[in-house]
């Protein structure tokens, strides 16, 4: 006697909620880690008598930074929230007027006001009713989500960007980039930089991923579409 098979229902896969997604990812940048230092990590233990000491090739000290960063931040967010805010001058408002702090009271309160911020950033980002996308109405094209200008702004990082990361700070246009160890050092430590920086320097068809041309008349067209388009923010 054969048995019946019971016919088992698929289950259907929840669908993904994209803006969910891009939510938890941009507040997980803010946070910090990954490729980036946590912020707390990059200034525990910072010694009290260097806060205000500059270190060779460097042209601001740590005092310096921290209240660059406190203030930078502080200027998005307001800007991100507030139409009446009105942002400090550019660029002597965004530095404090002496190399290190009044005593350790202020270096505190920097901390807290940066930590503080920083919370009120991810609540603003987190909340469903903030439009990511959509410019800023009383902005000149910004979103929430990004403005990929950095105009005046100094990168610090601690190792030489790698091409990709390059990429990204060219179109960002940042006045400046300090780095500690070179792409050298990362390929000793088993990080492909150099060789990509290498592969660069070869002819498309030659390089180790070979790369074949394709339909360039169809992507001109692509291009010369953006340049009669008349809404667009300028690269």
């Amino acid at each position: 006697m054969k048995k019946k098979l019971k016919k088992t229902a698929k289950k259907k896969s929840k669908p993904v909620n994209h803006d969910l997604a891009l939510r938890e990812q941009l507040v997980s940048l803010l946070k910090g880690g990954e490729a980036h230092v946590h912020f707390m990590d990059a200034i525990e233990g910072f010694p009290e008598a260097k806060r205000g000491a500059f270190v060779e090739g460097f042209r601001h000290t740590g005092w310096q930074l921290l209240e660059h960063a406190r203030i930078a931040q502080w200027d998005i967010l307001e800007f991100s929230r507030d139409a009446k805010h009105v942002s400090p001058g550019f660029p002597e408002s965004y530095w404090p007027k002496t190399p290190g702090p009044q005593d350790e009271a202020a270096w505190a309160k920097s901390v807290q006001e940066f930590q503080h911020d920083l919370q009120e950033m991810i609540k603003l980002v987190k909340n469903q009713k903030t439009d990511l996308c959509s410019a800023i109405p009383h902005g000149q094209g910004q979103t929430i989500l990004r403005d990929f200008q950095l105009t005046g702004c100094d990168l610090y990082t601690t190792c030489e960007p790698c091409p990709m990361c390059l990429g990204a700070i060219y179109w960002a246009r940042p006045t400046r980039i300090f780095y500690a160890a070179t792409a050298t050092d990362a390929a000793g430590a088993g990080f492909d930089d150099a060789f990509i920086y290498d592969e660069l320097k070869i002819a498309p068809a030659g390089r180790r991923i070979p790369m074949t041309q394709l339909l360039r008349d169809d992507s001109l067209a692509v291009f010369l579409a953006w340049k009669q388009e008349e809404n667009k923010t300028p690269y």
